[in-house]
């Protein structure tokens, strides 16, 4: 899978596993614990699945497939409903 990454006015793709790598080592450059960039890492593999299962969110507006997704792990993997509050 290959994600859409800005930087400014450029638009780029990238695999899943470059982006984890930059954005892992952005995070450690910003100090924040290892631990911290595992979870969030974590976290992109598990919006990665959820796209691959449901191709048919890929075309909605960005904020409707993280609810999705949101939703869907507040239902399947018992995360508190908080959670998928967007404000």
């Amino acid at each position: 899978m290959r994600f859409l990454v800005s930087s400014g006015k450029e638009v780029s793709s990238m695999k899943l596993s470059d982006a984890k790598e930059q954005f892992t080592s952005w995070l450690l450059a910003r100090g924040r614990r290892e631990s911290t960039a595992e979870a969030y890492t974590g976290a992109l593999n598990g919006y990665s699945r959820f796209l691959k299962k449901h191709p048919e969110a890929v075309s909605l507006p960005h904020a409707k497939r993280v609810e999705m997704y949101l939703t869907m792990r507040v239902r399947e993997d018992d995360i508190a409903a908080s959670t998928r509050a967007l404000n």
